[in-house]
Order: C-alpha cells, then structure tokens, then sequence
C-alpha cells in the first residue's frame, strides 16, 4: 500500500514537472509560478521515490527475513519520525 502511495506521489511530481498547464490549474501568480511549482514538483517525486524504495526494503526484509534491511527501514524511519 506504501509502495503505490510513493509511487503516485512520483507519478504526480512527474506530471507537474513536465505539463505545462499546471499554472493554470494551480492558480498560481505568475511571477513566482514557475520556480515554485518546479520546487514543488521535486520535493513530491523525492519523497514519493523515497517512500517507495522504504516500503519495498521493508517488504522484501520481512518476506526473506534479512534482519539487514529490516535495520535499515528502522533506522529510515526512525531519522524520518524523530527528526
């Protein structure tokens, strides 16, 4: 379920950044739109990104059972939460 979130958060990143009809759907003045949207549309494809490769590392260590990845998702998420 994480995984697809990541991933239309990706997808919807992608969208903004390469359709050139988002300014007027945003409503955006245009003075600032450009740079705005563009910051806007890289944050939401790093974080979709991220959440996906999280979710995926945390999937594939609790099916195989690799106490490495599992270490890794936990400390994902613990710098992620307690930050």
């Amino acid at each position: 379920m994480m995984q697809l979130c990541g991933l239309a958060l990706a997808a919807i990143g992608f969208w903004m950044l390469f359709d050139g009809d988002v300014q007027d759907i945003a409503k955006v003045p245009i003075d600032h739109s450009s740079d705005l949207l563009r910051a806007a549309a890289i944050l939401l494809i790093v974080v979709g990104l991220l959440l996906f490769i999280v979710s995926l590392l945390g999937i594939i260590g609790a099916l195989f059972e690799f106490t490495v990845l599992l270490g890794i998702v936990n400390t994902c998420l613990y710098c992620i939460l307690c930050k």
